[in-house]
């Protein structure tokens, strides 16, 4: 017996024939001293190996762009059938455990239990060339942050391509990184995320954006963030520049799997109030955007403060109006109204205070106002 290692040279594309022959006339038997005896040619095959790649979102193969939960990855198999004649291809695609079978072209079916699509391309002539492709939706516990890899995983061992009764062949793998997606949250004058507490003309508001590099090797942070049309600048952390109502960060080098975050503090203009043409709040969020890289850049979600009109108090009786008003007398009664008004998106209770000057009498108060010696309230 004779055992040899098989070497990349045999590949066509490396430049060889696509095989490895062993036998013929180079090989013989001699028994004593008789001519020899030539021993037939055996050949094996030695096929390019089939090929995955990711034609959506992304061209390649390999480490490719950053998904998000929900994106859709289309992979595509490459087969060849290497025979002399005409052989069945049959095709494997083990789905990584957080993503969502879509589609497969060319009858692939899916196997729920198993997780697994299957291929059965019959009577493929011999040295033809073919492709198959899957679709997936990435799932939720893809993320660290539910348990998961932050990565999707297709190829490997799991998937594998057998041309007729020949051994099976593993297909290469490609991996998406899925990071968590980058936030805003305002630092000041109020904690958390999302619809936050109401602000004032004047006020000056700070958010503070997240990055994480999520790559296996250091790389460029890019963050912009545009401002709401009725916010003024005031600063930024970490070299952050206002370019014509947008702020931009490059924060240079960030190791692979480091975190950080960069502020900005920006003052609340009279534009945002409605009776000044505005939306009554300030918004800052559209148009933020965190990239790693040169993968695609991540929409930040928006943090929105309400800029509610004051309250205002007036004398509607004995004098219409508000501001400075005429004379009254030792006896007169004077009718004050206040306004409110719930900026919020939900059923709020609204509560007021007035306190009253010390040489005045309390007389009545609507909406079931209530006294208490030095001042009435009332809630609804």
């Amino acid at each position: 017996t004779l055992t040899v290692k098989v070497l990349e040279g045999a590949l066509q594309s490396k430049g060889g024939e696509g095989k490895v022959v062993n036998g013929g006339d180079s090989t013989t038997v001699k028994v004593g001293n008789d001519k020899e005896y030539s021993v037939e040619v055996v050949e094996n095959p030695v096929p390019e190996p089939p090929v995955k790649k990711e034609t959506a979102p992304y061209e390649g193969t390999g480490e490719l762009g950053a998904v998000k939960v929900g994106d859709e990855i289309t992979y595509e198999i490459s087969y060849r059938n290497y025979k002399s004649d005409t052989a069945d291809v049959v095709i494997k695609d083990t789905l990584d455990k957080n993503v969502e079978f879509v589609s497969a072209s060319d009858g692939g079916t899916y196997d729920e239990d198993a997780h697994v699509v299957n291929w059965t391309i019959a009577e493929v002539e011999a040295g033809k060339e073919g492709t198959v492709t899957l679709t997936v939706k990435v799932l939720e516990g893809a993320l660290q942050s539910e348990g998961g890899e932050g990565e999707v995983v297709n190829g490997g061992p799991g998937t594998t391509v057998k041309v007729g009764n020949d051994n099976e062949y593993d297909v290469n793998t490609v991996t998406n990184p899925v990071p968590e997606e980058p936030h805003k949250k305002e630092i000041d004058p109020y904690e958390g995320t999302g619809e936050l507490g109401a602000v004032k003309v004047g006020d000056e508001i700070t958010y503070e954006i997240s990055y994480k590099n999520y790559k296996k090797e250091t790389a460029d942070v890019t963050i912009k963030d545009t401002l709401d049309p009725n916010v003024e600048f005031v600063s930024a952390s970490d070299g952050g520049r206002l370019e014509s109502g947008v702020v931009n960060w490059t924060v240079k080098d960030v190791e692979a799997g480091k975190e950080g975050t960069v502020t900005l503090t920006v003052k609340v203009l009279e534009g945002a109030l409605q009776s000044k043409g505005g939306e009554g709040e300030v918004v800052n969020g559209p148009g933020t955007t965190v990239k790693i890289g040169n993968d695609k850049e991540y929409n930040v979600k928006p943090v929105e403060n309400p800029v509610p009109e004051e309250p205002h108090k007036r004398e509607t009786d004995p004098y219409e109006g508000t501001g400075v008003l005429g004379a009254v007398k030792v006896g007169d009664e004077i009718t004050y109204e206040i306004t409110y008004i719930n900026y919020k998106d939900t059923e709020a209770a609204v509560t007021i205070k007035d306190t009253l000057d010390p040489n005045v009498e309390f007389v009545n108060a609507s909406d079931d106002g209530v006294y208490d010696a030095d001042r009435w309230c009332r809630g609804r």
